[in-house]
């Protein structure tokens, strides 16, 4: 070992001292912990039940009064699902659209009748 760790492991041991010297006893905290339960005043099982009960007619009178006798209704319409569109549809549009959307015509096809003048091949015998 070298120096350093003597000096640290001496160092510890007596920062362990030290500490177990300042903490209390642990019977006496033990002790004081009890006679401290038993000092607690207990409230009796029905006498919460009866708290909980008034609470709860309480309640229940507060949100009968408050509720309507009937509900109004709204009617809403809603759009097809079909014909929703989305709101941030236009972000989609790129400028000159019309040119991605359709396509070019570059001239008039062949007619196929100049592929027809051409001799049929026949597979090899």
């Amino acid at each position: 070992m070298s120096h350093h760790d003597e000096d640290l492991r001496h160092r510890f041991t007596a920062l362990r001292e030290e500490a177990a010297r300042e903490a209390p006893e642990f019977d006496g905290l033990w002790r004081q912990a009890a006679a401290a339960r038993g000092r607690r005043r207990r409230i009796p099982l029905g006498t919460w039940l009866a708290l909980a009960g008034a609470a709860g007619a309480l309640l229940y009178a507060a949100v009968r009064r408050d509720a309507p006798s009937a509900l109004p209704v709204e009617t809403v319409t809603m759009p097809m699902l079909g014909q929703w569109r989305s709101p941030t549809a236009f972000l989609l549009r790129t400028p000159g659209e019309e040119l991605l959307t359709t396509v070019p015509s570059l001239g008039s096809a062949p007619s196929l009748s100049v592929l027809s003048s051409f001799p049929e091949r026949r597979p090899p015998s």
